[in-house]
């Protein structure tokens, strides 16, 4: 099955809304899942590779491009290290962003939109 993201309108800054609401939905701490979800290779910043991974590890459906316009907003919104987005960056951007403005379901089986192109996936 394959999640929704009801509201994306495919800009970075809906995407990043859209971060926001997954956070929402799983009423989480934005470091804890910053240390635990988002960096996955544990190296203290998110790259592009951790967010690629990290969302479709939480099934959201959204697109490589969607992913990689994102990755480079929030490296845009403050000081990141060595291509990656810091800890302090990533808490204030996703806790700025307005969560109610697009709905996170993970279990929607109606799929919004699609990994096309996925070809720099990190296992």
């Amino acid at each position: 099955e394959k999640g929704t993201l009801t509201g994306h309108t495919g800009t970075p800054e809906s995407s990043l809304q859209a971060l926001a609401a997954i956070h929402s939905y799983h009423e989480a701490d934005l470091g804890e899942t910053f240390d635990e979800h988002w960096d996955a290779n544990k190296d203290g910043v998110v790259s592009l590779e951790d967010l690629e991974k990290a969302f479709v590890d939480s099934n959201t459906g959204l697109s490589c491009e969607h992913i990689r316009e994102l990755h480079e907003h929030l490296m845009e919104l403050g000081s990141c290290v060595g291509g990656g987005i810091s800890k302090d960056v990533w808490v204030d951007a996703v806790s700025a962003a307005d969560s109610s403005a697009v709905v996170y379901d993970p279990t929607d089986p109606r799929l919004k939109c699609t990994l096309r192109g996925h070809s720099d996936y990190v296992r």
